[in-house]
């Protein structure tokens, strides 16, 4: 499952077919078992076997993800695109990483600014630095509500490494530019979101 999640993306793909070589490995004590049950010394191997085959499969997981931990998690995810508004719901920016997700994150842009201006008008602008997560058909919007932006991944699933680095884009967008005018963007504003979004691309696409 692994690796066919991952195969449609050539990033990934390399580090789908790496460790599901490791996994065949797996396969290979499962006819042992069945000699377990009829020979004594089989039996006694088959510890020492699963022992051997683990610390492979460890031993390659450690080797592919040490500098970046955090893709073994994100393997499963595609991640379609990305979006940065004001808390007046204008957009400061909108990615989509493949042009097949084009519709997808224009859609899912105006969808999220009407999502920002119902939430400030329920809860107000106090509430600030949480998450919110809306599942579609096929995606899944999740958005981080920073100080005085927005940040928006949409995917096809959400997990808790997805929100850290949405959160972490957020924060060093606001710690960049300072503030920003809910009515009014400058290039200087998306140019700086550009720059940090292109910071993270090895973990988004």
């Amino acid at each position: 499952m692994l690796y066919l999640n991952a195969r449609y993306d050539s990033r990934r793909r390399p580090y789908a077919s790496k460790l599901m070589l490791t996994y065949i490995l797996v396969i290979v004590i499962v006819p042992f078992f069945y000699f377990g049950f009829e020979s004594l010394y089989v039996s006694v191997l088959i510890p020492y076997l699963q022992g051997f085959i683990l610390s492979i499969i460890a031993l390659s997981i450690s080797i592919l993800f040490h500098r970046d931990p955090s893709k073994l998690v994100l393997i499963p995810i595609h991640i379609n695109g990305f979006l940065l508004h004001t808390y007046g719901g204008l957009a400061i920016l909108r990615k989509a990483f493949s042009a097949d997700f084009e519709s997808a994150v224009a859609l899912s842009s105006a969808l999220v600014a009407s999502i920002i201006g119902l939430e400030s008008a329920i809860v107000g602008r106090e509430k600030k630095n949480f998450y919110m997560v809306h599942k579609l058909m096929k995606i899944v919007i999740i958005m981080y509500f920073g100080n005085f932006v927005v940040g928006t991944i949409v995917a096809n699933k959400d997990n808790i490494v997805l929100r850290d680095i949405l959160r972490n884009i957020v924060r060093e967008y606001e710690d960049s530019v300072g503030s920003v005018d809910e009515g009014m963007i400058t290039n200087r504003e998306i140019d700086k979101a550009m720059e940090i979004l292109d910071n993270w691309k090895d973990f988004l696409y």
